[in-house]
């Protein structure tokens, strides 16, 4: 049984290499994940996130992206946050983004180890991000009558920051329409609205902006001209 296992992963490496030597200009794809916010607040939890992008093609291993992502961040609790403070976030975000496939210097080489990370990538760019935040504490629930300063609806400056791979559904002919797509992403705020809180750093935690990771897993389509790359 492993020598069959080794026998169609060297294969299956094979035809990839000779898989790359076409491509299609556009994809289009969706993702679902989860993510996790680095806000200010005590216990942030994990819920889910979706995305939606497409992509222009350079060639094999050169892209531009635009995608659209939205979801929901939660965090705090009257009970776990050392200030009492608790928010939910229904965020949409929006950004552009260039990514670069290892395969841009792995083209030529003729190991089976190394053709595995041709398409791992790399990717980073710039957006922007909605926040809607609901269930949170503005008043501080202990008697002194505290507002805590923030904004319920605001918008940040992001910057998104992927690392991940793609792994192409070959037919026996050494060609794809269809890939599955896996990425961990890290996306920087410029900020203080993903717990909508803005308290003076002097009394409380509030050091860095927020920020929030997503880890996605979808599908990608190719279409539009094929195209050959040398």
């Amino acid at each position: 049984m492993k020598k069959i296992l080794t026998i169609v992963f060297i294969f299956s490496l094979h035809i990839q290499t000779k898989g790359q030597s076409y491509y299609q200009k556009y994809d289009a794809g969706i993702k679902f994940g989860v993510n996790a916010a680095f806000t200010d607040l005590a216990k942030n939890k994990h819920l889910y996130s979706t995305a939606l992008n497409i992509s222009h093609f350079f060639n094999p291993y050169t892209a531009i992206s635009v995608e659209g992502q939205f979801g929901k961040l939660k965090g705090g609790g009257v009970a776990t946050d050392l200030h009492m403070r608790q928010y939910t976030n229904s965020y949409m975000a929006y950004y552009f983004q260039g990514r670069y496939y290892f395969g841009n210097f792995l083209y030529n080489t003729r190991s089976d180890f190394f053709s595995a990370f041709k398409n791992f990538y790399i990717s980073a760019g710039i957006g922007v991000i909605h926040n809607s935040i609901s269930q949170n504490t503005r008043v501080k629930p202990d008697g002194t009558g505290y507002i805590f300063p923030g904004l319920d609806h605001s918008t940040d400056l992001l910057l998104p920051v992927d690392i991940g791979f793609d792994i192409p559904l070959y037919n026996r002919f050494g060609e794809y329409k269809w890939r599955i797509c896996v990425s961990g992403q890290f996306l920087q705020t410029f900020g203080e609205g993903l717990d909508g809180y803005n308290d003076p750093p002097g009394k409380f935690s509030n050091k860095f902006p927020d920020s929030f990771a997503t880890f996605l897993i979808g599908m990608k389509y190719s279409f539009g001209k094929l195209n050959y790359w040398n």
